[in-house]
């Protein structure tokens, strides 16, 4: 038994399911197949569920037959249901609502209406039902992509997941860097992950960076976001300024200075102090612990001898 469909709305879409009337006189025995071919050459489109034949009923009744992943061509299809070994004595199944319907093996057009309903041909009697939806695409593009310096080679990025995943799952972020304003970008390499948010590794130092990020599903890489603000990773502190000395006691010099105009991202944690006899020719280091403390004395010098500092 065939049952042919002329698709007009449901044109590049993918089916899901469809429903038919079917009924049956005596007792037929075996297996209905659902097969989606194109009318232009008979070429198969895709395989849909099957039933058995002994399921059905002397009423007609709505039977609904699930395809996976069908994306109808633009252009006419065909839908023929056919027996496998269907036999019995004194039978055939019918099509539609049991009025002057078709013994098996016989032909009878539908068309699917914009309604998604498909009508006999030749009776306008309603036949059946289809569920189609539209074929997945690219993703849309990411929004918000924001980042902070996380270390001298590192930047904690975050951004929100697209709007539309393109109506299959999201299953990776790309992720691009520039550090030329966008004229050139370099993909960051990492293992597939769906969360929205990284810390991109193997960066410069004192750098600054900006991003852009773009969603991934099976059918592809969609759009990139919009590029983030610019952000620096951290680099060294300045220089300190006004260092300067005196001496009240024997054999130590209390020493201050302003701290560095740039911390270089992050906070300074700890001074360095040299200091040298002999006008800079060599240093020592005056080993005086950690501190954040602009001021500190330095001890163990020697009586009377002239020291600079640094």
């Amino acid at each position: 038994m065939g049952v042919r469909l002329t698709y007009a709305s449901a044109k590049s879409q993918v089916i899901d399911n469809f429903t038919l009337k079917l009924y049956k006189q005596g007792s037929p025995t075996g297996t209905i197949y659902s097969k989606i071919y194109k009318t232009s050459d008979n070429s198969l489109v895709g395989s849909c569920s099957t039933m058995s034949a002994s399921s059905l009923t002397g009423s007609a009744a709505d039977y609904t037959f699930t395809c996976t992943s069908i994306t109808l061509p633009n252009e006419e299809t065909r839908l023929v249901l056919y027996g496998d070994s269907v036999t019995g004595s004194n039978y055939f199944v019918g099509v539609g609502s049991g009025s002057g319907q078709s013994d098996n093996g016989a032909i009878e057009t539908y068309s699917l209406n914009s309604g998604s309903t498909w009508t006999d041909d030749t009776t306008s009697k309603p036949a059946g039902s289809v569920t189609y939806h539209s074929p997945a695409t690219v993703p849309d593009a990411p929004t918000s992509v924001s980042g902070s310096a996380a270390s001298a080679t590192s930047v904690s990025l975050s951004w929100t997941a697209p709007s539309s995943n393109g109506g299959a799952s999201i299953t990776d972020y790309t992720i691009q860097y520039s550090s030329n304003s966008g004229s050139t970008w370099s993909t960051w390499s990492h293992t597939a992950s769906t969360s929205t948010s990284q810390t991109v590794t193997g960066l410069s130092q004192g750098t600054a960076y900006i991003f852009r990020v773009a969603a991934v599903n099976s059918v592809g890489t969609g759009s990139y976001s919009s590029n983030s603000s610019s952000v620096t990773t951290w680099d060294v502190p300045g220089a300190p300024t006004s260092v300067s000395g005196s001496s009240t006691v024997n054999n130590q010099v209390a020493l201050s200075w302003t701290a560095p105009a740039s911390n270089g991202g992050t906070a300074i944690t700890d001074y360095t102090i040299q200091y040298s006899s002999n006008s800079g020719s060599t240093w020592t280091t005056f080993a005086d612990g950690t501190s954040t403390s602009t001021s500190a004395t330095v001890t163990g010098l020697t009586s009377n001898t002239s020291y600079i500092f640094k």
